[in-house]
């Protein structure tokens, strides 16, 4: 049986998103780990940091992991590793310097149940952001 969220009518594809975040300044990271943490999402979410050890300062929640990445590598190549590591079935991707907006995992499932298309997302700054931008 398919998981239908009562705000939609179509039947939902996936069962758990995974957003990934490559970090290599962990300056930013909390902010845009805790900006996904509040999203309003239609299915269970994990959100998976890849970085080298200074990057651990992400906010402590069961949904959100640490996956240790040589200090060097690119950012594709941390979200690779990510993907390789994670067990959602669909995957979104962040930077570490943007704030989420609050829909984006559910904005994300819906145009991906509907239009089955990739789909690319935008980002906001908060007015306070202090990330070397």
């Amino acid at each position: 049986m398919e998981a239908v969220d009562s705000d939609m009518s179509h039947p939902l594809r996936f069962k758990k998103a995974t957003v990934i975040i490559p970090v290599h300044n962990e300056s930013c990271v909390a902010s845009a780990v805790r900006s996904i943490l509040d999203n309003s999402a239609p299915l269970p979410f994990d959100i998976v940091v890849a970085g080298n050890d200074g990057a651990r300062a992400v906010p402590s929640d069961p949904r959100v992991r640490f996956l240790e990445t040589d200090e060097n590598a690119l950012p594709s190549a941390k979200r690779n590793r990510a993907v390789e590591a994670s067990d959602g079935d669909l995957i979104l991707f962040a930077d570490s310097d943007c704030v989420a907006d609050p829909g984006r995992i559910k904005g994300a499932v819906e145009a991906m149940s509907e239009h089955r298309h990739v789909v690319a997302g935008g980002l906001r700054f908060p007015a306070d952001a202090v990330c070397g931008l």
